[in-house]
Protein backbone atom coordinates (compact mmCIF):
# COMPACT_ATOMS: atom_id res chain seq x y z
CA UNK A 1 0.00 0.00 0.00
CA UNK A 2 1.11 3.54 -0.35
CA UNK A 3 2.64 5.57 1.99
CA UNK A 4 -0.24 8.77 2.58
CA UNK A 5 2.23 11.50 1.50
CA UNK A 6 2.40 9.47 -1.63
CA UNK A 7 -1.23 9.31 -1.97
CA UNK A 8 -1.79 12.61 -1.04
CA UNK A 9 1.08 14.53 -3.70
CA UNK A 10 -0.68 12.07 -6.53
CA UNK A 11 -4.48 12.83 -5.87
CA UNK A 12 -3.77 16.57 -5.13
CA UNK A 13 -2.17 16.85 -8.90
CA UNK A 14 -4.36 14.90 -9.81
CA UNK A 15 -7.04 17.74 -9.25
CA UNK A 16 -4.33 20.70 -10.29
CA UNK A 17 -3.77 21.95 -6.57
CA UNK A 18 -0.29 23.21 -7.03
CA UNK A 19 0.01 26.34 -5.14
CA UNK A 20 2.37 26.35 -2.51
CA UNK A 21 -0.68 28.43 -0.11
CA UNK A 22 -3.08 24.95 -1.17
CA UNK A 23 -0.44 22.55 -0.84
CA UNK A 24 0.49 24.55 3.26
CA UNK A 25 -3.35 24.61 4.02
CA UNK A 26 -3.70 20.73 3.23
CA UNK A 27 -0.66 20.22 5.58
CA UNK A 28 -2.20 22.41 8.28
CA UNK A 29 -5.04 20.56 8.14
CA UNK A 30 -3.96 17.41 8.22
CA UNK A 31 -1.87 17.90 11.24
CA UNK A 32 -4.80 19.68 13.10
CA UNK A 33 -6.81 16.94 12.31
CA UNK A 34 -3.96 14.24 13.48
CA UNK A 35 -4.13 15.41 16.59
CA UNK A 36 -7.71 16.06 17.77
CA UNK A 37 -8.80 12.39 15.90
CA UNK A 38 -8.45 9.30 17.77
CA UNK A 39 -8.35 7.60 14.30
CA UNK A 40 -5.36 7.11 11.80
CA UNK A 41 -6.78 9.27 9.06
CA UNK A 42 -7.72 6.91 6.01
CA UNK A 43 -8.65 9.46 3.04
CA UNK A 44 -8.89 12.82 2.06
CA UNK A 45 -11.08 14.47 -0.56
CA UNK A 46 -11.02 17.99 -1.80
CA UNK A 47 -14.54 19.01 -3.13
CA UNK A 48 -14.26 20.81 -6.23
CA UNK A 49 -16.32 22.33 -9.30
CA UNK A 50 -15.85 24.02 -12.37
CA UNK A 51 -16.21 28.07 -12.40
CA UNK A 52 -17.71 29.75 -15.26
CA UNK A 53 -14.62 31.10 -16.95
CA UNK A 54 -13.45 27.63 -16.40
CA UNK A 55 -11.13 27.27 -13.72
CA UNK A 56 -11.85 25.18 -11.17
CA UNK A 57 -12.34 26.05 -7.88
CA UNK A 58 -12.20 24.24 -4.54
CA UNK A 59 -14.28 24.49 -1.69
CA UNK A 60 -14.52 21.43 1.42
CA UNK A 61 -11.64 18.93 2.25
CA UNK A 62 -13.08 16.52 3.95
CA UNK A 63 -10.64 13.61 5.70
CA UNK A 64 -12.15 10.04 6.48
CA UNK A 65 -11.09 7.16 9.31
CA UNK A 66 -13.48 4.02 9.78
CA UNK A 67 -15.33 5.96 12.22
CA UNK A 68 -14.72 9.65 11.32
CA UNK A 69 -15.81 12.35 8.88
CA UNK A 70 -13.89 15.70 9.54
CA UNK A 71 -14.43 18.71 7.25
CA UNK A 72 -12.88 21.75 6.87
CA UNK A 73 -14.76 24.12 4.88
CA UNK A 74 -14.16 26.81 2.72
CA UNK A 75 -10.77 25.75 3.25
CA UNK A 76 -9.02 27.42 0.52
CA UNK A 77 -9.53 31.09 1.41
CA UNK A 78 -6.73 32.92 1.94
CA UNK A 79 -7.17 32.84 5.44
CA UNK A 80 -4.35 30.84 7.01
CA UNK A 81 -6.02 29.98 10.19
CA UNK A 82 -7.81 26.15 10.23
CA UNK A 83 -11.05 25.32 11.34
CA UNK A 84 -11.72 21.52 11.16
CA UNK A 85 -15.31 20.07 12.47
CA UNK A 86 -14.72 16.06 13.52
CA UNK A 87 -18.39 13.73 13.64
CA UNK A 88 -18.75 10.17 13.89
CA UNK A 89 -20.28 8.99 10.17
CA UNK A 90 -20.05 5.45 10.99
CA UNK A 91 -23.77 3.84 10.60
CA UNK A 92 -24.86 6.71 10.88
CA UNK A 93 -25.89 7.96 7.13
CA UNK A 94 -29.39 8.56 6.91
CA UNK A 95 -30.13 10.30 3.80
CA UNK A 96 -28.01 10.81 0.39
CA UNK A 97 -29.23 12.44 -2.59
CA UNK A 98 -26.94 11.80 -6.13
CA UNK A 99 -26.76 13.70 -8.61
CA UNK A 100 -24.55 13.24 -11.84
CA UNK A 101 -23.82 15.23 -15.15
CA UNK A 102 -22.31 13.27 -17.69
CA UNK A 103 -20.76 11.14 -15.48
CA UNK A 104 -21.82 6.97 -15.37
CA UNK A 105 -18.76 5.18 -15.49
CA UNK A 106 -15.72 6.93 -16.06
CA UNK A 107 -15.18 10.65 -15.24
CA UNK A 108 -14.09 12.86 -18.51
CA UNK A 109 -13.61 16.72 -18.62
CA UNK A 110 -17.32 17.21 -18.61
CA UNK A 111 -18.03 15.11 -15.70
CA UNK A 112 -20.14 16.47 -12.52
CA UNK A 113 -21.14 14.91 -9.74
CA UNK A 114 -22.71 15.60 -6.21
CA UNK A 115 -23.24 13.54 -3.15
CA UNK A 116 -25.20 15.44 -0.01
CA UNK A 117 -25.63 13.41 2.84
CA UNK A 118 -26.66 13.70 6.43
CA UNK A 119 -25.89 12.08 9.18
CA UNK A 120 -27.00 12.24 12.96
CA UNK A 121 -23.57 14.94 12.99
CA UNK A 122 -24.71 16.91 10.46
CA UNK A 123 -25.04 17.62 6.81
CA UNK A 124 -22.34 17.23 3.90
CA UNK A 125 -22.19 18.05 0.06
CA UNK A 126 -19.38 16.70 -1.67
CA UNK A 127 -18.80 17.61 -5.17
CA UNK A 128 -16.49 16.50 -8.50
CA UNK A 129 -15.10 18.02 -11.32
CA UNK A 130 -13.76 15.99 -13.87
CA UNK A 131 -11.53 13.28 -12.59
CA UNK A 132 -12.52 14.07 -9.03
CA UNK A 133 -15.87 12.23 -10.16
CA UNK A 134 -13.85 8.69 -9.77
CA UNK A 135 -12.47 9.41 -6.60
CA UNK A 136 -15.36 10.92 -4.88
CA UNK A 137 -16.96 7.48 -6.20
CA UNK A 138 -14.18 5.71 -4.22
CA UNK A 139 -15.06 7.96 -0.97
CA UNK A 140 -18.46 7.42 -1.65
CA UNK A 141 -18.05 3.35 -1.60
CA UNK A 142 -15.84 3.04 1.11
CA UNK A 143 -16.77 5.52 3.57
CA UNK A 144 -20.51 6.54 2.69
CA UNK A 145 -22.44 3.67 1.45
CA UNK A 146 -21.23 1.42 4.10
CA UNK A 147 -22.71 3.61 6.61
CA UNK A 148 -26.22 3.69 5.52
CA UNK A 149 -28.23 3.07 9.13
CA UNK A 150 -29.78 0.03 8.80
CA UNK A 151 -32.30 2.05 11.54
CA UNK A 152 -34.91 3.69 10.29
CA UNK A 153 -35.78 7.34 11.40
CA UNK A 154 -38.16 7.99 13.77
CA UNK A 155 -41.55 9.75 12.34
Amino acid sequence: MKAFNEYLAEYLALIEINTEALIKKIEKTLLAAKRICPEEIQSIYVSDWIQTEGQRAYEHLYLFTDTYIIESANFSTTDTNVSIEITVLKDRVKYIIVNYNDYFEKANAESRLSVFFITNGGAFGLRGAKENCDKLFEVYDKYVKPNISKIPIPE
